[in-house]
């Protein structure tokens, strides 16, 4: 199954490791990716850089879309091209 984990600049470090660690431990059921709108590095407010692939790049359904709180929300909330990206990959996510 495919999960896809959006990552934004300052997420909670907890909210994206906690579920990873999880599904991860399950390789054999699971294959997680990495993604944010435009792609490439993205840092958290303790340092913690992921490079990610582009939200565009998903190409196929995904069981679970996981989206991690924290401090970067508050400036993405305004941010429509990600909102609308959001939206559209929920749509054809199971889980969100």
């Amino acid at each position: 199954m495919n999960i896809g984990v959006l990552l934004f600049h300052n997420f909670e470090t907890l909210d994206v490791y906690g579920p990873v660690e999880i599904f991860g431990r399950l390789v054999d059921l699971y294959s997680i990716r990495f993604y944010s709108l435009n792609g490439g590095q993205i840092e958290n407010k303790h340092g913690v850089s992921v490079c990610t692939n582009k939200l565009d790049d998903i190409n196929e359904k995904l069981e679970i879309f996981l989206i991690p709180g924290g401090i970067g929300t508050r400036n993405e909330i305004g941010n429509k091209p990600l909102i609308d990206k959001i939206r559209e990959v929920a749509m054809i996510s199971k889980y969100v």
